[in-house]
């Protein structure tokens, strides 16, 4: 049996470093990529036919930042965007997103993290399998993100 391969889009060095870190130490089987942005993501999605499940940031520049680049215009709902993608692809890997905001704003909207996953809900039913709180300053992330990932891959 193959590895399950998840890709993690986020752009936050810390926060990357706690998911790859409870995936590899809490799940077995599976293996890990990253991109740290939409573009770089979508083109993950693209050319790798073997991805499992995606781990989503909501907020994530346009680019990659790196020492000659800012990262483009950041995108408060720059993970719907990539959803919007997988969608239009008609790959049917399962999203999690995963993120540290209680509200995001929207067209000078504030938008609830509930509000949110009621929408990505209906909006992306077959792709969407929920939403998770993450703090760095707690570990109760880690048990809902272990049972979330038991339950796509068992």
């Amino acid at each position: 049996m193959r590895m399950k391969k998840i890709l993690i889009v986020e752009d936050d060095e810390f926060k990357l470093e706690n998911l790859s870190e409870c995936i590899s130490s809490r799940v077995s089987g599976v293996s890990v990529v990253f991109a740290r942005s939409i573009v770089s993501s979508l083109r993950q999605l693209e050319s790798a036919q073997d991805i499992d499940l995606v781990i989503l940031d909501m907020s994530l520049p346009t680019y990659d930042v790196g020492p000659d680049e800012s990262g483009g215009r950041p995108q408060g709902f720059g993970g719907l965007t990539v959803m919007q993608h997988l969608d239009a692809l008609e790959r049917d890997i399962p999203v999690l997103v995963v993120t540290q905001f209680l509200s995001f704003e929207q067209d000078d909207e504030i938008v609830e993290v509930a509000d949110l996953q009621q929408s990505l809900s209906t909006d992306f039913a077959r792709l969407f399998i929920g939403l998770i709180q993450y703090s760095g300053g707690s570990d109760n992330w880690k048990d809902e993100l272990v049972a979330k990932l038991e339950g796509v891959f068992s």
